[in-house]
């Protein structure tokens, strides 16, 4: 069985991860977008989607792709799930967000890592 990969967040750096996964065949991408109608379009476009991640059975990792604004509250609430998180840049801005997301990994005993493609 492949792991399963939920990328929340559908915009075209979402999109990529989605296409990159799906490539690979070495995980299962599942699309979660931040607006529910776009469902249907990526289903008809041949991807995995849900409106809610709360209705998958099994979820190996998560791919953090929402508004920048949303990194955070949505880093938190796949560790609180209990999933090792991949989040798109940037982390959170400050030294108060930091912390709570340290201290978010260390409590779900989760990783966390943050995806810098194309800095080098």
């Amino acid at each position: 069985m492949l792991p399963t990969i939920l990328v929340q967040g559908t915009g075209s750096i979402g999109m990529r991860h989605l296409s990159v996964i799906r490539q690979s065949a070495m995980a299962e991408p599942f699309a979660c977008p931040v607006r529910p109608e776009r469902v249907s379009a990526l289903a008809e476009a041949g991807y995995q989607a849900v409106s809610d991640w709360a209705s998958l059975p099994r979820i190996d990792g998560i791919i953090v792709a929402t508004d920048t604004g949303r990194h955070l509250a949505d880093a938190l609430a796949a560790l609180q799930a209990g999933w090792p998180v991949l989040i798109e840049k940037p982390v959170p801005p400050t030294a108060d967000g930091l912390d709570g997301l340290a201290a978010a990994t260390r409590q779900a005993n989760r990783s966390v890592f943050v995806a810098a493609p194309l800095r080098f």
